[in-house]
């Protein structure tokens, strides 16, 4: 930090300009989106960005190409490689990319091209990704949609060229260390999943082969063994054991934000563990009484997901109070251990 002192004591004395967006670029514009109707238009060559895709990262490739036939017949012109991206409309609005590649992008994202003698691209990106908060905030709309006029008068201070190098030097390091640490963690996550789903496995297969049981006392010793070998199992269906209950209605539009607590069919994939005491959104208490109890030890299933690995994921509840759970779960009433059960 002190060579980017020295560098801003010598070269920005009297402190830093502020320009507006417009003024370092050598171009700004937004996109189109072919006509979908037309098949030619899809499937080609030319990369094709779309504002979902656009979220703080650099873009190597995009999810959709179009042909050269829909870049003569669209809006969506090519722009070279190492724009500053920023989407205007939707979910990602004031999310910023750089393209690595020429590319296209569709009306949503507002591309600059920025004007390497007056401002180092890079040093554009972070300040942006800095601004996102005031820069969402001049949204307009239902989604806070923001237009490309607004992001040209939005103003960025200018300090010279080796002031900018220098912080996107520092920068770069950071960004490039949290990488490396997020790389770390993803992988040991992956890893202690991995050890998770062995030992549920091991559990509860009730094979004393692969238990490790009848073998030699170094082999129990390293996994987890059940004391004899001589137990016995009985395999029974569930519906042998309780009874599933189907629940009815409850959409998102009825949560409240106190009330009888609910468990929504989504959100037992999304949100809740192996278990809950407490739950994550609440009903009217008028609206409870039409839909399905949920007692202490009882267990709610998803019985419909947008995926077939999600589906009859279980949550055990136990929570003290009654709750209530609606349409797409079920509810599994038993006399056996909740959390046994789930797992």
């Amino acid at each position: 930090m002190s060579k980017l002192q020295d560098l801003i004591d010598s070269l920005c004395p009297n402190g830093v300009e502020f320009k507006p967006l417009g003024e370092v670029c050598n171009k700004i514009c937004s996109g189109g989106t072919p006509l979908t109707s037309n098949k030619s238009y899809y499937n080609g060559s030319i990369p094709w960005l779309r504002t979902q895709e656009v979220d703080w990262q650099d873009v190597y490739d995009t999810e959709i190409k179009i042909s050269e036939e829909a870049v003569k017949n669209s809006s969506a012109k090519l722009i070279p490689a190492n724009c500053v991206i920023v989407a205007m409309y939707g979910a990602t609005a004031a999310k910023v990319c750089i393209n690595r590649i020429p590319l296209t992008t569709n009306q949503a994202c507002c591309n600059l091209e920025i004007n390497c003698s007056m401002a180092y691209y890079k040093y554009v990106y972070y300040w942006l990704c800095n601004s996102y908060e005031k820069l969402k905030a001049m949204g307009e709309g239902s989604q806070n949609n923001i237009n490309s006029q607004k992001i040209k008068n939005f103003l960025i201070p200018i300090p010279p060229l080796a002031v900018q190098e220098e912080i996107v030097r520092i920068l770069d390091r950071f960004s490039n260390y949290a990488a490396e640490l997020q790389a770390e963690l993803q992988a040991e996550l992956q890893a202690r999943k991995e050890q998770y789903e062995y030992y549920r496995n091991l559990l509860l297969t009730f094979n004393p082969s692969a238990c490790g049981c009848g073998t030699d006392d170094k082999q129990k010793d390293s996994v987890i063994a059940p004391p004899s070998t001589t137990y016995k199992i009985q395999w029974k269906k569930m519906g042998e054991i309780g009874t599933f209950i189907r629940g009815n209605g409850l959409q998102k539009k009825d949560f409240t934000e106190s009330g009888v607590g609910c468990i929504h069919y989504g959100q037992i994939y999304t949100h809740y563990g192996t278990s809950a005491t407490k739950t994550k959104s609440f009903v009217d208490a008028v609206l409870a009484k039409n839909l399905l109890k949920v007692e202490k030890g009882d267990i709610v299933l998803a019985c419909t997901s947008e995926n077939i690995e999600d589906v009859a994921k279980a949550v055990a509840w136990l929570g003290e109070e009654t709750i209530v759970t609606g349409g797409h779960s079920v509810v599994f009433k038993h006399n056996e251990v909740p959390k046994y059960i789930a797992y």
